[in-house]
């Protein structure tokens, strides 16, 4: 039979950073919303998460600018949290929307980092990133792959077609 308690779920914790993600990625702003940055770091990752999934969906009509990006990291400092998962979106993210901005930052994170979670995706997204973003990510892999573990490398060396 059923149990003597059903609990209830209550999502709200991550229902309002994917709110906030959807206000920023359409208005560049809160319209809704009251943001007031007490978010725990798992809140700050869906927020992240979310604002990644619009900008992959691939509407290119949305208005989160490298303007935004700053004013948000002025707030929230994303790109000096020590919390790996948070400035690996975040510097994703600005790679992804061509911010050039966050490229010298993620260039300090690949050096930083080890993980392949981590590692290969800012990689390729450095790669596929216009011709400042390719060489960037050429120049960091070829003056760091000497530190890399043999599999981190390989995998790289192949994601940047070496």
């Amino acid at each position: 039979g059923w149990p003597p308690h059903i609990c209830e779920i209550n999502n709200t914790h991550v229902l309002t950073p994917r709110v906030a993600a959807e206000e920023y990625y359409a208005y560049g702003c809160l319209k809704n919303l009251n943001f007031d940055g007490a978010w725990t770091s798992d809140q700050k990752v869906v927020f992240l998460e979310k604002l990644l999934d619009l900008i992959d969906s691939g509407s290119h009509l949305h208005s989160f600018t490298a303007q935004v990006m700053q004013e948000l990291d002025s707030r929230n400092n994303f790109s000096k949290s020590m919390n790996s998962e948070i400035r690996f979106r975040w510097y994703l993210l600005g790679i992804k929307i061509e911010n050039e901005n966050v490229f010298d930052d993620a260039r300090q994170f690949l050096l930083e980092q080890g993980r392949m979670n981590f590692v290969r995706p800012l990689y390729r997204a450095l790669f596929n990133c216009g011709n400042k973003g390719k060489k960037m990510a050429l120049d960091t892999f070829k003056s760091n792959s000497v530190n890399m573990h043999a599999i981190c490398r390989k995998r790289v060396a192949k994601d940047l077609s070496l």
